[in-house]
């Protein structure tokens, strides 16, 4: 993560709602600003988010979001090391969904944590994070 300021997101391509939205406003609102931003999407369900699962996802929100995948224990274990809430929840037609932390992590072009975005934050105080952000 170091090199230039960046976002970081863990989610799963599955999600119905908070993954979607988040990937489509990210996007949204560094084009509107034209930042050149990274974004890195951690997969909390790489059992079904293989490297194509994400190649094939990723690219319908922008070209500057990279997706992350790997052994499930590493994931977890990456996950964790952020304090990302993971819980697996059957669903009635024998699938599973899974619940997570939704917070957006900003990363300084060190790598260093620099701020979060919240689920549904409004979109003027986050495009004052990410110029903050940018400018440093």
């Amino acid at each position: 993560f170091e090199g230039r300021p960046s976002l970081l997101f863990f989610g799963f391509t599955y999600c119905p709602e908070v993954c979607p939205t988040t990937l489509v406003d990210l996007t949204r609102l560094t084009e509107e600003l034209n930042l050149q931003i990274p974004i890195y999407f951690v997969t909390l369900d790489p059992e079904r988010d293989t490297p194509q699962q994400l190649a094939d996802y990723l690219p319908y929100f922008g070209e500057q979001i990279t997706g992350i995948t790997g052994d499930i224990d590493a994931v977890l274990s990456l996950a964790k090391s952020w304090g990302i809430y993971r819980k697996k929840i059957p669903t009635s037609d024998g699938d599973y969904t899974i619940d997570h932390t939704s917070t957006v992590f900003m990363l300084s072009d060190t790598g260093d944590f620099a701020g979060t975005i919240a689920w549904k934050e409004d979109s003027e105080v986050v495009k004052q994070k990410l110029l903050r952000l940018a400018s440093r």
